[in-house]
């Protein structure tokens, strides 16, 4: 019988804190459609909703400063194993 090797893993570990972190951001965007949602569909102001740029601006940035720090503190499953570009 052939001795065979297990394939090397392909990809990142993500840590507990890691994991916490993206939960938390895929609450939040849950949230924002909850609020988009609710201010569509409900009162006299059906369909506008108004929020200043700015904060829509905060927000975004603020989503993609913690993307990065949870892609940051990813670590490679194989130390052979190189990342693709993007």
């Amino acid at each position: 019988m052939a001795d065979k090797k297990a394939e090397p893993l392909h990809g990142y570990l993500l840590s507990e804190q890691g994991f916490h972190e993206l939960s938390a951001i895929s609450a939040q965007l849950r949230l924002m459609a909850e609020i988009t949602y609710g201010f569509a569909h409900e009162g006299k102001y059906s369909g506008h909703l108004l929020i200043r740029r700015e904060v829509m601006g905060w927000y975004f940035e603020e989503l993609g400063v913690l993307i990065d720090e949870v892609l940051s503190a990813l670590t490679p499953a194989n130390n052979d194993f190189s990342p693709p570009l993007h």
